[in-house]
């Protein structure tokens, strides 16, 4: 046998014998902030008992209670040298919930074979850009949690629906924040009907079967089932925010199902520098060859903040101004009449659509308290639009003036006393001068479509 043959087969071998080594299975618990590892050993017990090998519980310590990037890996680390020294390959799960998620968000293989992330997501900050996924990492939240809110999950599962990722997202329904750890009682936390054991047992199911790559068995689970409705039900909020001023705009005219009789073209801000401008930005509507073109104004706001851009900036804004063209100048311009759709109406329709998209089981649920349809008389006035149902209380008050709508004018919602209540304003300036764009203007501010499923899922108390 020559020589290079016989040191190839040699090569060849001690790479085998390296990948015959039996595996350990271990879960690494990264507790959250202030909240010891040991807190976490129920949770950790309930999924070694779905798996039928041998699985370790390790657990990360932070002497300052604040769980860091460096901590997490100088000690994944030690346990992988740990592990190798006892004459196994290591097979880590790392679990990590809340900041310690944050913390353990990303990380390489050479660390943990995969990681779960409980009620946490991945930070985006003006320091600390977003990487990809490289190992297998499953984010699990819960409907009931007021820190880590669904909405927060869903939008990171949002933002990486069209990757090519390793990284699955559940949002388990009934499960609130710290029942991720021991079911501590909390007041900032929401209220949960789930014992912390039934808690346990839903997250352990999804844990262990993605530790064991059986995650395909639960495709038709229950759990699984109405995750995947939510998600999907987020995701079509999220998409409806950023076109919802044109839809205002054909809602005002009486033509929600659009026209071959004219454009929109909505001009989009979403920050808070660009304010000035949307206030000076005044809607038209001109003729453009064979056809009439509307321009309109969307300000989609969202509290800006330097610490975390992605949960403050991104997460269901707190409204949306719509600045439009009125149903009487575009009905003048065209030489139509159309109907006018008012701004109460245009929100009773983001709710009432928005409400579709929710889990059957959520309909079912919200059924004892709210009319999911948002039928009930609209009672008008000069000066105030309102409709009041069963588990819903929505007014809007028509001011006079552009200015008076851009600066002084409020928008709220909230659930108060066990309703959904919003108060809105709106302006309708009368028809004046075609070259005057002050006059003929609708102006309206609308309940994000994001906003409101938030708030749906939620009802009837927010926390």
């Amino acid at each position: 046998m020559k020589l290079p043959n016989l040191f190839l087969i040699i090569l060849v071998s001690l790479a085998s014998s390296a990948f015959s080594q039996p595996l350990q299975k271990v879960i690494f618990i990264v507790p959250g902030t202030f909240v010891s590892a040991d807190s976490y050993f129920e949770l950790a017990e309930a999924i070694k008992e779905n798996i039928a090998d041998d699985v370790l519980i390790e657990k990360a310590t932070f002497r300052s209670g604040f769980p860091l990037r460096i901590g997490v890996e100088k000690q994944l680390k030690e346990l992988n040298i740990a592990i190798r020294e006892q004459g196994f390959e290591p097979d880590i799960t790392v679990l990590a919930h809340s900041q310690g998620g944050i913390a353990a968000g990303n990380l390489p293989k050479n660390l943990a074979a995969r990681s779960v992330i409980l009620a946490s997501y991945q930070r985006s900050d003006w320091f600390t850009k977003p990487v990809p996924v490289v190992i297998p990492t499953l984010t699990i939240g819960g409907t009931r949690d007021a820190l880590t809110p669904p909405e927060r999950i869903a939008l990171e599962a949002f933002d990486k629906r069209n990757e090519s990722s390793p990284h699955k997202f559940l949002l388990l329904d009934g499960v609130n924040h710290f029942q991720f750890v021991d079911g501590r009682k909390s007041n900032r936390d929401g209220l949960s009907a789930l014992s912390v054991r039934e808690a346990h047992a839903k997250i352990a199911k999804f844990v262990s079967a993605f530790m064991t790559a059986r995650w395909s068995s639960l495709e038709n689970d229950d759990d699984m089932i109405f995750s995947t409705e939510l998600l999907n039900g987020f995701f079509n909020s999220f998409m409806k925010d950023q076109g919802l001023c044109k839809v205002a705009q054909f809602h005002h005219l009486g033509l929600n199902d659009g026209t071959d009789l004219l454009e929109v073209e909505i001009t989009s801000y979403d920050k808070q520098t660009k304010y000035p401008q949307f206030i000076l930005d005044k809607s038209s509507i001109n003729q453009e060859d064979d056809s009439y073109l509307v321009k309109g104004y969307q300000y989609t706001e969202r509290p800006p903040s330097p610490i975390d851009v992605k949960y403050f900036k991104s997460v269901t804004p707190e409204v949306v101004g719509c600045k439009l063209r009125s149903a009487d100048d575009v009905s003048r311009t065209l030489g139509v009449s159309l109907k006018s759709g008012s701004c109460l109406e245009m929100n009773l329709k983001v709710l009432r659509e928005t409400a579709s998209t929710l889990p059957v089981s959520e309909k079912q649920r919200l059924a004892q308290y709210i009319d999911l349809d948002f039928d009930a008389d609209i009672f008008l006035s000069e000066d105030k639009d309102t409709v009041v149902g069963f588990g819903f209380d929505l007014s809007n008050k028509k001011l006079s003036r552009g200015d008076q709508w851009a600066l002084m004018s409020l928008f709220d919602a909230e659930i108060k006393d066990g309703k959904l209540t919003i108060v809105s304003d709106s302006v309708t300036t009368p028809v004046g001068d075609p070259a005057n764009p002050f006059y003929g203007a609708h102006y309206c501010k609308v309940i994000p479509p994001s906003k409101a499923f938030s708030y749906l899922l939620s009802f009837p108390q927010m926390k």
